[in-house]
């Protein structure tokens, strides 16, 4: 079957193939009356019509779709992936998602290829990948917006500080009693500079602890629960952990139980993101949320305006984290039965 195009709208409806690109495109019809307008639409409906994105492109010089970068698609970022997906719907903008830790090397990536051709790009906790990205030259081909706790500050960016929810979290698990206030990390939060550690080691200063890092090989659950294990045969566990995502604190959550260690009673937990699994224990796990929603409203709106306005001041804006409080860290022998 011979697909429809613009000639075939135009001489059902008696204009010109123009006048129908203007409509179908939205650009330049401010000038066409409705009737012709609605009469194109109906026309085009009726006829099966469905536009071709390339030649689109080409003319218009948007392709309609974003990129997102993201460290992994684990259940936080998924969780991103989702909502930015339905705060696009109403543009009309489809989505291509990149796991950026699958290219390691990315100054050699964007040397080697040009990037997806994209309209832009909303970089999720992934700073290294945007300053390649800038660093290459590749930037002029598209804008990024640097989105999330981690961040690139010299684009434009939209950051979640999640260190006075990490501070609160530290003091909460002070006021339910715990003595040894450890943080449940992993290599990745130990890089220099690491926004949540750092955040960590200032709450404890305030409380006059001394801090104690407790690292993993990756921030997953597995590790994060053979991990309890090993501390619980040795006799050497906290009593409460402030854990670097909630992917650890779930891991944690399960080794705790499979040790025989009650939460919260003998160890009080929280995690950090807000992913909605943490709801769902029969201790719901206390975790620090981040601003999901708003976050990705505020990246897609920084993008839009980028791309309708090239050469408008740089963009920043700062969300913050909040600590939920759950059963996982309210310790009954604090607040009774």
């Amino acid at each position: 079957m011979r697909r429809m195009t613009i000639r075939d709208i135009a001489q059902a409806v008696g204009t010109s193939p123009a006048t129908v690109s203007k409509v179908l495109t939205g650009r330049g019809d401010s000038l066409i009356s409705d009737t012709t307008r609605q009469k194109i639409r109906d026309t085009a409906r009726e006829l099966g019509y469905s536009p071709n994105l390339a030649a689109r492109a080409l003319v218009t010089g948007r392709t309609h779709c974003i990129a997102l970068w993201a460290e992994t698609l684990a259940d936080f970022h998924a969780m991103v992936a989702n909502v930015l997906l339905d705060v696009l719907r109403p543009s009309r903008y489809e989505m291509v998602i990149t796991d950026v830790v699958k290219h390691p090397d990315w100054h050699a990536y964007f040397q080697r290829n040009a990037p997806w051709p994209v309209d832009g790009i909303i970089a999720l906790d992934s700073p290294h990948s945007v300053e390649s990205y800038l660093a290459s030259g590749a930037g002029r081909n598209a804008p990024v917006v640097s989105a999330g706790a981690y961040f690139w500050p010299e684009t434009d960016h939209v950051g979640v500080d999640l260190g006075s929810g990490i501070r609160e979290a530290a003091f909460h698990l002070a006021e339910q009693g715990c003595v040894r206030i450890a943080h449940l990390t992993c290599q990745h939060g130990m890089r220099p500079g690491d926004s949540r550690r750092l955040a960590y080691e200032a709450a404890m200063r305030d409380l006059e602890r001394e801090p104690e890092l407790l690292v993993t090989e990756q921030s997953s659950r597995e590790d994060a629960r053979l991990l309890i294990h090993d501390l619980v045969r040795r006799g050497d566990l906290p009593d409460g952990l402030l854990c670097f995502n909630d992917e650890v604190a779930i891991g944690a959550y399960r080794g705790l139980r499979e040790m025989g260690v009650r939460i919260p009673e003998d160890v009080a937990l929280t995690g950090c993101d807000g992913i909605a699994d943490t709801a769902y224990f029969d201790q719901p796990i206390t975790t620090i949320v981040q601003p999901v929603d708003e976050l990705c409203h505020a990246a897609w709106q920084c993008l839009q305006r980028r791309l309708d306005e090239p050469d408008c001041p740089l963009q920043s804006r700062m969300l913050k984290g909040s600590l939920t409080v759950r059963g996982s860290s309210l310790r009954r022998e604090v607040h009774g039965p």
